[in-house]
């Protein structure tokens, strides 16, 4: 049976076909961990598409020995034999807002695509406005991706409750402000890319952060999980713009 190309958009849901294919670039990969047990539950990668979609694909313990090494983040791919989900309501911290997925299976193929890997951007963000973010006093089931000109950055500190390292940071597009918590590994590693940084002022995009509420201290603030990454001064679009809007206020 010959495989039918796969258009991230415009396949109805539900569908049972199994032999699609599709040309991704790998942008973003990690395990999924048991937090009970720390047993490998999977693994997670966002694919980006020749139109420039993006879409979350998962591959179970019992496929990854097959498949994982296979996948590159940066690499440009032909990925064959696959199924498309929805999402259930039973998901949750959805690493973007969508409403499908590609599950990899026993009898995925996958081999690398040569001369595509120019024409597909290496992310694609959505980004949420920071003057949103507020407004959202409960916590929802998908991630967000912003950005913001760092404002300011408290070094790395203990968590007494948790043993966990964490950083703070404010981040502004000059007219709102917005707090986000980076723990553990991705906040150290915020710390020392700001340590390290010759070009100011400081831009950076986070993609695939939680929205969460602390009802203690009534403020709405973003952090991250295992999907989240940061990119400073990347270059993007809104990066521009809002470099310019800085230095336009501050007279540079």
């Amino acid at each position: 049976m010959s495989s039918i190309k796969y258009h991230i958009k415009n396949v109805n849901l539900p569908n049972r076909k199994t032999n699609w294919h599709i040309v991704v670039k790998v942008t973003r990969k990690w395990r999924e961990i048991d937090t009970q047990n720390g047993n490998v539950l999977g693994v997670n990668m966002i694919f980006i598409d020749q139109s420039h979609d993006r879409i979350r694909a998962w591959m179970d313990s019992t496929v990854m020995n097959n498949l994982e090494n296979k996948f590159v983040e940066g690499q440009t791919l032909k990925v064959e034999n696959f199924k498309v989900q929805e999402y259930t309501n039973l998901e949750d911290e959805k690493c973007f807002e969508d409403d499908r997925f590609i599950r990899l299976t026993h009898y995925t193929r996958v081999r690398e695509h040569m001369g595509l890997g120019c024409l597909i951007p290496e992310n694609i963000f959505v980004f949420k406005n920071l003057s949103d973010v507020p407004n959202h006093q409960h916590r929802i089931s998908s991630c967000i991706d912003v950005v913001g000109i760092v404002h300011s950055v408290d070094p790395l500190k203990l968590s007494s409750k948790t043993n966990r390292r964490y950083t703070d940071l404010v981040i502004t597009d000059t007219r709102y402000y917005v707090k986000i918590r980076l723990w553990d590994e991705l906040g150290a590693m915020f710390n020392k890319a700001m340590n390290n940084l010759t070009e100011y002022p400081a831009v950076s995009v986070f993609a695939s952060l939680k929205i969460e509420f602390s009802e203690k201290y009534d403020i709405t603030y973003l952090t991250n999980n295992v999907a989240s990454r940061f990119y400073l001064n990347c270059n993007v679009e809104r990066e521009e713009t809002l470099r310019k809007r800085f230095n336009d206020l501050h007279g540079c």
